[in-house]
């Protein structure tokens, strides 16, 4: 390796050099994913309060019916055998 009037070798200055850009470089990327991270986040949030409100909702104006146990044993026959449709399980 050649030295400079300092008595530092060239080839040390070029090793540094190199691994300022590349740390730089690291540094730029990080930054861009967590902007980009920041971005998708922002917007999933935006969407989740959007899709909250009565402007996207198929139920405006109605309202949720609820069934007491009375209601559904007259609806099925006191749960009767005939109105099966399967047999429990995973």
């Amino acid at each position: 390796s050649i030295t400079n009037k300092k008595g530092r070798s060239i080839r040390y200055g070029g090793i540094i050099a190199i691994i300022v850009v590349f740390t730089f470089i690291n540094l730029l990327v990080f930054i861009g994913f967590i902007k980009l991270y920041a971005r998708r986040r922002s917007n999933n949030m935006s969407y989740i309060t959007d899709v909250g409100s009565a402007e996207y909702s198929d139920s405006a104006g109605q309202f949720m019916l609820r069934f007491d146990l009375a209601m559904i044993s007259i609806a099925t026959d006191d749960f009767s055998c005939e109105n099966k449709l399967g047999q429990g399980g995973f």
